[in-house]
């Protein structure tokens, strides 16, 4: 059975940031007066707790559909678990790296959050 996601936080002087180990997804990001600014639905897609709309999910490797309409839209990336691999604070903000790996594969996910919102994605292939 497939554990549930857990959340992680980042908070700046500016902004806040909620993201999902279920894929990397961002799902809160709030200005300092506390107002969100991503939209999100009040429930998930599905039964299993999916969330295909809303936050912002991570497009990997390819945006879209590879090929025939079975593929998965928008890659794997947004259907793997991530784990917490780094985080730090400081006195301007946050930063969090999470980290899965599959087929080979290995995806790094970070997130910088003090005036301003970075995200970096990186990855190595063992083939």
């Amino acid at each position: 059975a497939a554990s549930a996601a857990e959340t992680f936080t980042l908070v700046s002087p500016c902004a806040s940031l909620t993201v999902s180990s279920k894929g990397g997804r961002i799902l809160s990001w709030k200005d300092a007066a506390g107002k969100e600014r991503l939209f999100m639905p009040a429930k998930p897609d599905s039964a299993g707790g999916d969330w295909s709309h809303g936050g912002v999910s991570i497009c990997w490797p390819w945006f879209g559909r590879k090929g025939d309409r079975q593929s998965l839209i928008h890659g794997f990336g947004r259907n793997l678990d991530f784990t917490l691999r780094k985080r730090e604070k400081t006195a301007l903000g946050e930063t969090l790296t999470l980290g899965a790996g599959a087929s080979g594969l290995d995806l790094e996910l970070e997130f910088s959050l003090t005036d301003a919102l970075a995200m970096k994605r990186m990855y190595q292939s063992a083939l």
